[in-house]
């Protein structure tokens, strides 16, 4: 949620070799509340808010054995995390 209503930036981005690679980003406008659910399945990568999808990503680098992660940044208490999965 942005605490101004001013929106929130929804990126993804690939670390490969110990660099960040920016793969998709945008901003979704409005207070934004509710489930983000990030899916990565082949070379695809899809975000999605309260079920609608929101940002897509397709990069074939992904598609090896490696590690999962994600980060949240901004104002303190403006995220929470509930659940974390990897299968």
């Amino acid at each position: 949620a942005s605490p101004n209503g001013a929106g929130v930036q929804v990126s993804i981005h690939v670390k490969l070799g110990g660099a960040y690679r920016l793969l998709a980003t945008r901003t979704l406008a409005g207070d934004l509340q509710g489930s983000l659910r990030f899916e990565a399945v082949g070379s695809l990568q899809r975000v999605f808010l309260n079920g609608t999808l929101v940002l897509s990503a397709n990069d074939a680098s992904l598609m090896r054995a490696g590690t999962a992660g994600f980060r949240l940044s901004g104002a303190s208490g403006a995220a929470t995390v509930s659940q974390f999965g990897v299968s």
